[in-house]
């Protein structure tokens, strides 16, 4: 069995968390963390023992640089795993990429490509400068940071620039001065980029705002540089005309596919086809509706983002949306009978099967039951048992939420709805939260949605989760008020070969503006491609030594 793989944030204040629960590791020694960074930034090379010393102790002897050396890496395999750092031979060391999954690395992957999805994960990980608020006092080691740091951050002022001029071009304005500001936190005193920002704001309109930000860029100028700034940083205030305004933003167009299948009991399943590749099955989470998610300011970016590269297959579980609403059982056991119509007529290979909320426990069911439907799973705000099955205040308010719905459900007042929503998307804008109410109202009948709730509320997969097969992603929440962080962690515990990725958010839906979503799609993104292969896949033939 491998060691447990741990992050390395070195880009921000440098932090060495496990993968798996997010715990904080802490060395103790300085000296640690400089050697896992001096490793990071050279990922596809080994580094000479004699180099490393010779960075992190030159102004001891050879022989008391080797033996401080020895130290560090001794406390770095007591806390990481002895093969976190590898030799190819007594005189190297490096680290394995598979065990210590460094930002600093997927950084500089990313910042090289052309691909805008890849420059977007570039900038969400570049936290702040290269190993922030670090400082060792050697001279050589200070000497090398500085170096590295100004090369990263060049290479993100790039990034930065690049994504704001294709902002800019898609007529997506707010997105464009949101990449520009990153910039400026990076340089304040680049006057291209206060340049671009006021005419941003003329571009938009807000020639408030674009005169405000001129006064702020003189000012800041003049008081770090003794000097004014250039005339054509103002330009676009004195010639408007030059800035031509945005057009109307299109997204990428979803092109869906409806189709309806009978399950075993002659319930009609109504299912979604987006985009062409691999197939990508989702399991439902608590009420879809196919057609009203196509324009969701909720789901949208989801099928965005799974069906770039993927045959992206949703159908609305058996009581609500599309689905046939008038069916003579909802439980655990009918979910099963409409999946299996799922996947028998329209996955007609093994897939990857995403599992959000209640789908999670419904996907790892398939995997177990029909391993070679099966490629692999992420579930995201997943949970291994239902309300009704943790404890007994869990149980009571789960039959009171029942109450309130036979109530309330259908009215048009939202109020009952919106405590649904509140805890869903806290986070989430007016639009947001308005879009969620009215697709439960018009998803479901009150009768449906408490048998729905019910059949939720009475799961329990404890049995299953050892007998799951396939690599398995867990994202989850960390302040999910659905499904509590405790239970991603357990589905992480107990499902073999499963990683957990704790999500910074209150939200059980990670919405698309969050830095939540773009670890979210990252870790999806990387699991998708070289994620599903086993752990141990291209392992390298080296040996731990110390």
């Amino acid at each position: 069995m491998r060691d447990r793989s741990h992050d390395l944030c070195l880009l921000g204040q440098p932090v060495v968390r496990a993968s798996d629960t997010g715990r904080t590791v802490r060395f103790g020694r300085n000296k640690a963390i400089g050697l896992l960074a001096l490793l990071a930034t050279r990922p596809k090379r080994p580094i000479l023992r004699q180099e490393i010393a010779g960075f992190l102790w030159s102004e001891s002897s050879e022989p008391a640089a080797r033996t401080s050396l020895r130290q560090v890496v001794h406390t770095i395999r007591a806390e990481l795993g002895p093969e976190a750092l590898v030799s190819v031979d007594e005189n190297t060391l490096a680290i394995d990429p598979d065990l210590l999954r460094a930002d600093v690395s997927a950084f500089t992957e990313y910042a090289a490509s052309a691909g805008i999805a890849d420059l977007e994960l570039a900038a969400a990980l570049y936290r702040g400068p290269f190993l922030d608020g670090f400082d060792l006092n050697d001279d050589a080691f200070d000497t090398w940071l500085i170096a590295e740091r100004r090369h990263l951050e060049a290479q993100a002022l790039s990034v930065l620039g690049r994504l704001t001029d294709h902002y800019r071009r898609a007529s997506r304005i707010e997105d464009a001065l949101n990449s520009a500001d990153l910039a400026l936190r990076i340089d304040p005193l680049q006057e291209d980029i206060h340049r671009q920002i006021i005419e941003l704001h003329v571009a938009s309109g807000a020639l408030c705002e674009a005169r405000k930000h001129a006064e702020h860029c003189r000012d800041l100028i003049r008081s770090e540089l003794g000097v004014d700034p250039e005339p054509d940083t103002f330009r676009a205030l004195d010639d408007p005309s030059l800035v031509h305004p945005p057009a109307p933003r299109s997204a990428r167009s979803v092109h869906q596919t409806i189709r309806h299948v009978t399950a075993g009991d002659g319930t009609s399943i109504a299912c979604g086809i987006i985009g062409h590749g691999p197939t990508l099955l989702k399991t439902p989470n608590w009420m879809t509706h196919l057609a009203f998610e196509e324009h969701s300011p909720v789901w949208r970016h989801f099928l965005e983002f799974f069906s770039e590269a993927h045959r992206f297959v949703r159908y609305d579980q058996r009581g609500n949306g599309l689905s046939d609403w008038d069916c003579p059982d909802i439980s655990f056991d009918s979910f099963r009978i409409d999946l299996d119509a799922v996947v028998d007529a329209i996955v007609d290979e093994p897939a990857v099967v995403l599992g959000i909320s209640q789908g999670a426990p419904i996907a790892v069911d398939l995997a177990v039951r029909r391993p070679e439907r099966v490629r692999g799973l992420i579930l995201l705000g997943g949970f291994v048992t239902g309300m009704a099955r943790r404890g007994d205040d869990a149980r009571e308010a789960s039959e009171a939420v029942d109450r309130l719905i036979r109530f309330g459900w259908g009215r048009d007042n939202p109020s009952l709805r919106m405590l649904y929503t509140s805890s869903l998307i806290p986070g989430g804008s007016k639009r947001q939260m308005d879009w969620y109410n009215e697709m439960m109202r018009i998803g479901t009948s009150p009768e449906n949605a408490v048998r729905i709730r019910h059949a939720l509320s009475h799961i329990d997969i404890s049995d299953l989760l050892a007998q799951v097969r396939v690599p398995t992603l867990v994202c989850h929440a960390i302040g999910d008020r659905i499904s509590p962080l405790a239970e991603g962690e357990r589905l992480a515990r107990e499902i073999p070969n499963a990683r957990l990725v704790p999500l910074d958010s209150d939200n059980h839906i990670p919405l698309e503006n969050e830095r939540a979503w773009t670890t979210f799609s990252m870790e999806a993104r990387h699991f998708l491609g070289s994620g599903l292969h086993p752990s141990t896949h291209g392992r390298r033939n080296v040996k731990a030594s110390s």
